[in-house]
């Protein structure tokens, strides 16, 4: 005997008696439970929403969705990178690694149930990971010339440098050390020694503080010091002076009949 009509998931308990040709019925048989099949499931969870994406590094973005339901239970969601799926997981949030830097890549999630059906696709969210982190340093200053203005400054002037993101700033070695900084391609330094000579070098620097190699070196000597101006004062020079002693010294002799060019101090 086959029964039919009967509910989904549903407990029969059923016995069996026997009846002859007079009418006599038997005692029932031993009882049997029987539990009907579930019905096969047809419907899909509902669409995935609040689909929300966060760049969190250079290669890494983070995935977060409002969980979907179902008349039997959802068991997971699909994950697609720019229509390709990546993933299956239980959750609502997911983290994408391995991404290039500064690249913009589409998410959608869908839904699945134990019966295979699986949802529509959520709205697209659009995510673009960070750029990288700068490790680049600037190139090197090239053309570095110097010029000895005088006895006491230098002054220096290249071509500058570039760099993947942008060059902040220049600094100046004197002999090695670091003498000043410049946002400029030129420099001048002052406060130096006569007729001495001085070797100079230029680096680069950016704004994540990567530093260029050392420009080629260039040698400047500074000028020498001008001669001490004579004094005009009222002792005048001894060439001076010494020109008045004779003269006077001449006046006195010539009185006495004689001439004698020995210094006046002499014949006092």
């Amino acid at each position: 005997y086959s029964d039919t009509g009967l509910t989904a998931s549903t407990s029969y308990s059923y016995t069996v008696a026997a009846r002859d040709a007079a009418g006599n019925v038997s005692a029932e048989s031993a009882a049997v439970d029987v539990t009907t099949q579930a019905s096969a499931d047809t419907q899909a969870p509902t669409v995935p929403t609040g689909l929300n994406g966060n760049a969190v590094s250079a290669s890494q973005i983070d995935l977060s969705w409002n969980a979907s339901s179902d008349n039997v239970g959802v068991t997971g969601y699909e994950v697609r990178r720019d229509g390709v799926l990546i993933t299956t997981t239980a959750n609502t949030s997911y983290s994408d690694t391995g991404l290039t830097a500064s690249t913009s890549y589409s998410y959608t999630v869908a839904a699945r149930d134990a019966a295979g059906n699986v949802s529509a696709e959520s709205a697209a969210v659009n995510v673009t990971t960070q750029a990288s982190a700068d490790t680049q340093a600037p190139t090197v200053p090239t053309g570095l010339n110097g010029n000895a203005i005088s006895s006491s400054q230098v002054d220096l002037s290249w071509t500058a440098s570039t760099d993947n993101v942008g060059v902040v700033r220049y600094e100046i070695q004197r002999d090695g050390s670091t003498v000043g900084t410049s946002a400029n391609t030129t420099f001048r330094d002052s406060g130096l020694l006569a007729n001495t000579s001085y070797s100079y070098t230029v680096t680069a620097r950016d704004a994540a503080g990567n530093v260029s190699a050392a420009s080629n070196p260039v040698q400047v000597t500074t000028r020498t010091s001008p001669p001490p101006t004579s004094s005009s004062g009222g002792g005048g020079s001894m060439g001076s002076g010494l020109i008045v002693l004779l003269l006077i010294t001449l006046l006195r002799t010539r009185s006495r009949g004689r001439v004698d060019f020995r210094p006046a101090s002499l014949l006092e």
